[in-house]
């Protein structure tokens, strides 16, 4: 723990050096300083003075050795009217000060506000006029021309006064080509882009980010996010637009992956439900059947085991590729999980299920499946379920159709059976 001695010394001694140092800032450019120069100045000054002098006795308190620096006395008494002296009299001298201080200080801000105000109503040089317009033309020029957006300038005739480099790269446009152009050589004769640039011209308003296409040189449409705001005066509109293009890749690509089995690239069991239901609502709708394959490998986990994970997943991947080669386009593949998959034939009832269902497993044992040099003999099974014969919702007709699947299993594999008969 601290002397508290020592800590009484410590806090003297930084009492007094803070003081000092606020002293010297006060003093800083001597008599021609701008403090000492202003009304109230010197009271301020020397107020402080005195503040450090109360600050410095009361450090000799502390040392009898200096008692000799004590001006009236080396009494506790005296040493104590010397303090108070210094402090209440020091602060009593920056109050009168600043008091007398601050009112010059308003005065002269108040003088320089009407300065400047007197300088800016006041014309320049002409050649210093040209000068700045000059300078502002260049920087606004280099700002527009290195912006990551495209920027168009259309005036109130519809016509495109200024489009800059990123708006003529995006639109395939040379140097200066699209000035005076109709406004329809970039939004066409219709469209949201067209409307949300005319109804801005028309009514003097900003318009948020509006998504819509503008057309490309050679009338390639070009996906954008554009954004309008009309000049002061109503002279025209200045359109900024970013490509679209790589966002919506990024996003056509994150649909994909969320839909998709990593693996196959068929539907993973998410998206092949979704397409289920929505094929079975079809159905239901128009009356029409539908049918619901459901098969997996026989015999799979001795693939697995015999020749490796990496052989399993080329089987998959073969399987699903002639899954794919079979089924029509309006026709939904996907994979359940494992070595299980579900073909979707819309438009199909049982007997045709039946019947594709005989095709797939011919073409998967027709020949063996040849995965990383391996010749592989492979069989499926597969079970058939029809709406409305087997069930009228995507649950029902799961089950019928895995519960057909392990009816095949047990006859033997390499089979194919009907819901309800297993």
């Amino acid at each position: 723990m601290m002397d508290p001695w020592f800590e009484d010394v410590l806090l003297e001694l930084l009492r007094a050096g803070a003081v000092a140092l606020i002293l010297a800032r006060l003093l800083h450019g001597g008599r021609g300083g701008p403090l000492l120069a202003a009304p109230g100045g010197r009271l301020i000054v020397g107020g402080f003075g005195l503040v450090l002098f109360g600050a410095l006795i009361d450090i000799t308190d502390n040392f009898p050795a200096l008692n000799r620096l004590v001006v009236v006395g080396d009494t506790p008494v005296q040493a104590f009217l010397e303090k108070l002296v210094g402090y209440l009299g020091g602060f009593t001298l920056v109050a009168v000060g600043v008091w007398r201080w601050l009112p010059a200080v308003a005065a002269g801000l108040a003088q320089r506000a009407q300065i400047a105000a007197q300088s800016g109503e006041a014309p320049a040089e002409p050649a210093e006029a040209m000068r700045r317009l000059a300078r502002s033309q260049a920087f606004l020029h280099t700002v527009l021309e290195t912006m990551g957006e495209g920027v168009l300038v259309v005036g109130a005739d519809r016509r495109i006064r200024y489009a800059n480099l990123k708006a003529e790269q995006l639109l395939g446009w040379p140097a200066g080509g699209l000035d005076g152009e109709p406004l329809e050589v970039v939004t066409g004769a219709e469209g949201p882009a067209r409307e949300a640039v005319v109804r801005s011209l028309a009514e003097g308003t900003e318009e948020g980010r509006v998504e819509a296409d503008l057309l490309a040189r050679g009338g390639a449409a070009l996906p954008v996010d554009l954004a309008l705001a009309p000049l002061q005066g109503g002279g025209g509109v200045v359109v900024t637009f970013q490509d679209l293009r790589a966002r919506r890749r990024l996003e056509a690509e994150l649909r994909r992956m969320a839909a998709q089995d990593p693996l196959t690239g068929l539907a993973n069991r998410r998206e092949l439900e979704r397409l289920l239901r929505l094929e079975l609502r079809r159905a239901a709708r128009h009356g029409r059947p539908l049918a619901v394959l459901v098969l997996d490998v026989d015999r799979f986990k001795l693939v697995n085991d015999g020749h490796g994970h990496q052989a399993g997943d080329g089987v998959l991947v073969e399987l699903a590729r002639r899954l794919r080669g079979l089924a029509r386009e309006v026709d939904v593949v996907g994979r359940l999980g494992g070595d299980e998959f579900v073909v979707v034939l819309p438009e199909t009832d049982l007997s045709g299920g039946l019947a594709f269902a005989e095709r797939v497993r011919a073409a998967v044992g027709e020949r063996p499946f040849q995965v990383d040099g391996l010749e592989l003999p492979v069989t499926v099974s597969l079970g058939v379920a029809a709406f409305p014969d087997h069930g009228e919702n995507l649950r029902a007709l799961l089950v019928q159709g895995d519960r057909a699947l392990y009816a095949a299993k047990a006859a033997g594999r390499n089979r194919v059976s009907a819901g309800g008969t297993g």
